[in-house]
């Protein structure tokens, strides 16, 4: 049984057999787990946004060569690609919001308690 070591845990960090308390205290590690999950996606993210916006500027770069069919077809081809990083930055925004939500809701539930 692997809830038992968990409740042990709670039980000394809250000093009693106290459900309400316990449960709390649970729900509010779980929130602070749940936002450091959020920032470490958001870093992500950050990243993610860093290097889609030097590839944008690397391709505007390239189509700026003049006479150079290799430069362009390599533009072409990067941009062709873009919305392939589009989807996945939306993802990773939605993943975070997910988080921020469901941190909030385990806030609000060990506040109700």
């Amino acid at each position: 049984m692997t809830s038992m070591p968990n409740c042990g845990a709670l039980c000394d960090a809250v000093g009693e057999w106290d459900w309400v308390q316990m449960m709390s205290l649970y729900c509010q590690n779980s929130a602070a787990d749940e936002r450091d999950f959020a920032g470490r996606l958001n870093d992500l993210l950050q990243e993610m946004i860093n290097a889609y916006d030097k590839k944008v500027d690397f391709i505007r770069e390239l189509e700026g060569v003049p006479g150079i069919a290799a430069a362009v077809k390599t533009g072409e081809f990067l941009n062709n690609n873009l919305w392939k990083d589009d989807k996945r930055i939306q993802k990773l925004r939605n993943m975070n919001a997910d988080a921020e939500m469901k941190a909030n809701e385990m806030e609000n539930f060990a506040h109700k308690l």
